[in-house]
């Protein structure tokens, strides 16, 4: 008997996008309400008196200050700044300044990055160090590239509220990978200068989803070609694209923001004592950045799925997107290959999740899986996926080709499946063909996916800077079962000499050997095995101080049988005597 549908068994997993219940990534119209207020207290008495105040460099709708009087200037940076004045004082004096401010969203198309020597310095809290130069390398100056650098750092460090007011410099915090806004802004700003991108500090406000509160703070901003700056919040994970409770009071070259009292007296000191800025999110809008549309296909038991998202946005924009599945009662139904994905999106970005069907499921049921794909600024996506508890034949897909290579080499991968086939990676996309020309500017691990048919290949190429080997790999192109051997070629492209230890998986068997190579000679090691006809994955590893890894497949061809031409000949000879006994 077949169920159409098993609600008890196929359930959402609950998703949240955090605790708070205001999701400032979706605002994109705020109105705000800032105190700003002290007293100074006065000893004997003084004789003039002023005091900065930093106040919204935009948007102020309303301002009501409490000062003898009072009047705006420019600081040293070219920020707008309240001067309070006051003349004559033998008692304490108190203050106030009340602000209702207005501010938008910032939305920015893609552009071309500008230069000034001017902003690519280092200070006492934006240091260069090796290990940032290789996070930076290779100094691409794109805005790609920095929202990159942007997503490797607030993946990199943990928000930890206890360095508050610390202001650690970048080189502590490569080392300890922990801090508050202005650590995820300082090593940001080293990485972005030691690409060549100019780069400023962005003082003011912004919402804490970790405070669920309007509080302080610091971000970045990128010089671009038209002369415009480019908003980037690491601490936030947004870039490009920057919600509308980023409050801007003050742009400089670090994040030291001072308001500074002066006084002048006959005697006795006088002390400015300063209390916390009152914060509110007074109103606000709320709109989709982004938009997603979904499509997939039915599938069964056992088998490989995936799922296409095609993201629309009016901005470029740092897009954190997850995707979210049913769940049975002996757990997942559908086992995801990594859920979430932070990609860079301008205008459209197509994006693929591909996942495992459980193998678990009841045959002669028919079930109904929801599935959801989730964007941090609040945009979702749902479909229902049909699946059968019938198991089925699903091709095999493979990916052959290097798994490890250096920055700059040019590689390909070769894929052997058929028609309706998905070669995928994250970052680069989807590729049309079967075979992949590749060469990574940059360190790393590259994930590749082969969809073909209910199958799928997963293979992870892991791009290095240091090369110590060029190796080849030969297997014969028309196999058929004996023995069959496998070339591996190895140049020593090191300054000194390598012993190179080769190992080689064929099927079920492993054979290995060492070569000691010096700098600049070649040598070859063959391999030899014993198959039947049949289809084996093959591996090769060439190791010293770091390792090379190549996996591909190898077609072995069958034999016929030795006497199949003589039992054909029986089968004719049969036949033909049973046909003239029946008609003579």
């Amino acid at each position: 008997m077949k169920a159409a549908l098993l609600i008890a068994l196929l359930l959402l997993l609950p998703f949240s996008l955090a605790e708070d219940s205001i999701n400032a990534k979706r605002i994109t119209d705020a109105t705000f309400h800032i105190v700003k207020s002290g007293t100074i207290k006065v000893g004997d008495s003084f004789d003039s008196a002023n005091l900065t105040v930093s106040v919204p460099q935009k948007g102020i709708q309303s301002l009501k200050v409490n000062a003898q009087s009072w009047r705006f200037i420019n600081d040293s940076n070219g920020n707008r700044v309240l001067l309070l004045e006051w003349k004559s004082r033998s008692a304490d004096v108190t203050y106030e300044v009340d602000m209702t401010v207005k501010n938008k969203a910032i939305y920015t198309s893609m552009k071309k990055l500008g230069s000034s020597d001017a902003y690519l310095k280092p200070n006492s809290q934006i240091t260069f160090n090796d290990k940032m130069r290789d996070a930076a390398f290779p100094y691409e100056r794109t805005m790609e590239r920095a929202a990159g650098l942007a997503i490797f750092v607030h993946d990199y460090l943990t928000y930890d509220l206890s360095l508050a007011g610390e202001l650690k410099p970048s080189d502590w915090v490569m080392e300890n990978r922990r801090g508050v806004c202005v650590e995820f802004a300082n090593l940001l700003s080293s990485l972005l200068k030691i690409s060549g991108i100019p780069t400023r500090y962005a003082i003011g406000y912004a919402y804490s989803s970790v405070e669920n509160k309007l509080v302080g703070h610091t971000w970045v901003e990128i010089l671009a070609e038209d002369g415009t700056w480019i908003p980037i919040d690491p601490t936030w994970n947004q870039a490009g694209y920057l919600d509308a409770t980023h409050v801007v009071t003050a742009y400089q070259q670090d994040a030291n923001q001072s308001e500074t009292f002066t006084y002048t007296t006959s005697g006795g000191k006088s002390e400015w004592q300063r209390n916390d800025d009152v914060l509110e999110l007074a109103d606000y809008a709320e709109s989709d950045v982004s938009h997603i549309r979904i499509e997939t296909q039915s599938v069964s038991a056992g088998e490989k799925g995936y799922m296409q998202a095609n993201i629309t946005t009016g901005t470029c924009m740092i897009a954190e997107l997850r995707m979210n599945a049913c769940a049975g009662e002996d757990g997942s139904v559908l086992d995801i290959y990594d859920p979430l994905k932070e990609i860079f999106a301008c205008a459209s970005r197509e994006v693929y999740w591909f996942f495992n069907v459980s193998e678990n499921l009841k045959p002669g049921f028919a079930y109904s899986c929801p599935v959801t794909i989730y964007s941090q600024t609040g945009s979702s996506a749902g479909k229902t996926i049909g699946i059968s508890g019938e198991r089925k034949h699903y091709e095999t897909p493979s990916i052959s080709g290097p798994g490890t290579v250096f920055t700059g080499e040019k590689f390909s991968l070769a894929a052997d499946p058929p028609d309706g086939f998905i070669f995928y990676n994250d970052e680069l996309g989807r590729n049309a063909a079967r075979e992949w020309p590749l060469s990574f500017s940059r360190p790393g691990d590259n994930v590749f996916y082969m969809y073909a048919g209910g199958g799928l290949d997963v293979k992870t190429v892991s791009a290095s800077r240091e090369r110590e080997f060029s190796v080849s790999v030969g297997m014969p192109e028309n196999a058929s079962e004996g023995n069959v051997t496998i070339s591996v070629g190895v140049t020593n492209v090191a300054n000194s000499s390598r012993a190179a230890m080769i190992s080689v998986t064929l099927g079920s068997g492993s054979k290995k050997q060492t070569l000691a190579i010096n700098s600049g000679r070649s040598a070859q090691a063959n391999f030899t095995f014993a198959l039947a006809g049949g289809r084996y994955p093959v591996q090769v590893s060439v190791a010293a101080n770091g390792i090379y890894s190549y996996d591909g497949m190898l077609e072995v061809k069958g034999n016929p049988p030795e006497n199949a031409g003589d039992i054909i000949s029986s089968i004719f000879a049969f036949f033909e005597s049973l046909l003239r006994g029946v008609f003579g």
